[in-house]
């Protein structure tokens, strides 16, 4: 079978949690005894797509670089730390990298076919339209040598 997990995503932008706990982009370390300081609060707001209504996440987010996938458990103690939001929440089946590889690889194979058939499509598009235009010119053809008679 499967284990269902119910995970939150933290943001990792200008002073949010990392994945590695510390601090995200918006600390600079030019000291080495520059200490990680706390965020303020977690703000997940530039994750989501301010065009709309529902929580839906812009596209082309980068896991582990823009955001990182919690535990229930974690995001419920960050946000007991620091506050803030919007909870983004999403149901994660299975987080196994075996598993992960597998739908990948369903992912690859579902959109070769899915190319594979557009390129039919394309070629079956081309033969009728060959076709078609050999038609028109074989009719053209015919009336023409019909005029000349």
């Amino acid at each position: 079978g499967y284990s269902e997990k119910k995970e939150d995503i933290v943001s990792d932008d200008d002073g949010d949690i990392d994945s590695a706990g510390g601090l995200g982009s918006g600390m600079v370390m030019d000291a080495p005894k520059a200490r990680a300081m706390r965020p303020i609060k977690i703000s997940n707001r530039d994750l989501l797509d301010e065009e709309s209504y529902f929580t839906i996440l812009k596209k082309d987010l980068v896991q582990n670089d823009q955001f990182i996938l919690l535990p229930k458990g974690a995001w419920e103690q960050l946000h007991e730390w620091y506050g803030g939001g919007p909870v983004i929440e999403r149901f994660v089946i299975c987080t196994d990298k075996a598993m992960r590889l597998k739908v990948l690889k369903f992912t690859l194979d579902k959109l070769n076919y899915d190319y594979q058939e557009q390129e039919r499509l394309m070629k079956e598009a081309m033969k009728k339209k060959k076709k078609s235009q050999k038609d028109k010119d074989k009719k053209k053809k015919e009336k023409d040598d019909d005029s000349e008679s």
